[in-house]
C-alpha cells in the first residue's frame, strides 16, 4: 500500500489516542511498526510524508533522525476528524466502492477473464480513509454494480467478478469521475413524443392464465412508472414460453425482466429502464412465434415508449 494509506491509518490513530491534544506525545513505532507491521524504513517515509503535510511535528528525534515521537499540529487534527467522518460515513463508504470497484477489476483481470474479490481484500482499495472496507460492503457493491449492469459474476464460487462493457467504459473515465455522473450521462435525452396510445380496450391475452384489457399512454416528459415496469414485466414473464425465444437463452431474457421488477420497487431510473427495454425488444425481434411475439413485441415498445423497428419475418 501507498505511504498515504498508512498515513491515513496513522492519523486516526493519533486522534482516538490523543483526542486533538496538541501537546500530547505519540509514537509513530506503536501505530506504524507495531500495528500496521511497517519497517523502519517505511516508518520514516510515513511520517515525512505528513510532516511534509503539516499534519504532525517531531517533538522528539533520535541521532539517526528517527522521530522517535511525534505530535499532531492543528491540520493534523482537521484532518484526522474528517477522514473519521467520511469512514463512518455509509454514503461515502458505498461511493468508495461504487468508484473503485470498477477500475479495480479492470486493472486486475486478464484480458477476457476474471478478477478475484479476495485479492481485493489485499489491495489498497480495500482501505477508505484510514479504515478497512467488510464483505458485507462489497458484497453489497457488487449486488449495486450487478443491478447497474457495470459488472457480472463468473460461476466459479461465485468468487470471480468481470466488467461489462458499460463497466469498462466506466473504468476508462478520468480517475474523477464519479459512477454517478457517469450514469447520469448515460441516461437518454428526453424527447417530446405526446401520447402514444394503443387501441382502447384492446385486448391482450396471450398465455394460458393472462388477458389484460390495454391502453398504454407513455410520455417522455412524466416518464415511465413503476406500475407500467411491473405490467411489462408480467406480461413477459406469463408469455416467456410462447415468445420464441430458445429455452437456453431464456435466463437471459428473464435476467432483464428482473431489472425491470427491481427498478420498480423505487423510483425507476429512466435511462436504465429505457436500455433494458431495448434489449428486450432484442430478445423478442428473434424470428419465431410470429403472434404472440408480435403482440408482446408491441406491448413493451408501447408501454417503455421506445421505438419499434419491423420485425424480420417467421
Amino acid at each position: 500500500m501507498t505511504t498515504a494509506v498508512y498515513a491515513d491509518q496513522f492519523l486516526r490513530c493519533a486522534l482516538a489516542e490523543t483526542g486533538g491534544d496538541l501537546d500530547y506525545d505519540v509514537s509513530p513505532a506503536a501505530h506504524l511498526v507495531h500495528q500496521a507491521g511497517l519497517d523502519e524504513d517505511s516508518e520514516r517515509a510515513v511520517i515525512a510524508y505528513l510532516w511534509g503535510c503539516r499534519q504532525v511535528v517531531p517533538s522528539m528525534t533520535q541521532a539517526d533522525g528517527r522521530h522517535v515521537l511525534v505530535r499532531l499540529t492543528a491540520a493534523g487534527v482537521e484532518e484526522a476528524r474528517r477522514l473519521e467522518a467520511s469512514s463512518t460515513s455509509r454514503s461515502a463508504r458505498d461511493a468508495h466502492l461504487h468508484n473503485t470497484l470498477p477500475r479495480w477489476i479492470y486493472d486486475n483481470a486478464p484480458a477476457g477473464g476474471h478478477a478475484e474479490l479476495n485479492e481485493f481484500a489485499r489491495s489498497e482499495a480495500w482501505w477508505f480513509c484510514g479504515s478497512e472496507m467488510t464483505w458485507d460492503e462489497v458484497d453489497a457493491a457488487v449486488s449495486y454494480l450487478k443491478q447497474k449492469r457495470l459488472i457480472e459474476r463468473t460461476i466459479r464460487l461465485n468468487a470471480g467478478v468481470r466488467l461489462t462493457a458499460l463497466g469498462t467504459d466506466f473504468a476508462l473515465t478520468e480517475p474523477g469521475t464519479s459512477l454517478r455522473s457517469f450514469m447520469d450521462a448515460q441516461k437518454a435525452p428526453s424527447i417530446q413524443t405526446g401520447n402514444i396510445n394503443m387501441a382502447a380496450g384492446a385486448a391482450l391475452g396471450i398465455g394460458a392464465n393472462i388477458t389484460q384489457t390495454v391502453t398504454t399512454t407513455a410520455t417522455a416528459t412524466t416518464g415511465i412508472s413503476a406500475a407500467d415496469l411491473m405490467e411489462v414485466a408480467q406480461i413477459v414473464r406469463a408469455n416467456i414460453s410462447l415468445l420464441g425465444v430458445p429455452a437456453d437463452q431464456q435466463d437471459g431474457l428473464l435476467q432483464e425482466v428482473e431489472v425491470l421488477e427491481q427498478q420498480a420497487q423505487g423510483e425507476p431510473d429512466q435511462g436504465l429502464v429505457r436500455t433494458v427495454g431495448g434489449r428486450i425488444l432484442e430478445w423478442l425481434s428473434s424470428p419465431a412465434a410470429g403472434p404472440a411475439r408480435q403482440m408482446v413485441y408491441a406491448f413493451v415498445a408501447e408501454k417503455l415508449g421506445l421505438p419499434m423497428p419491423a420485425l424480420p419475418a417467421s
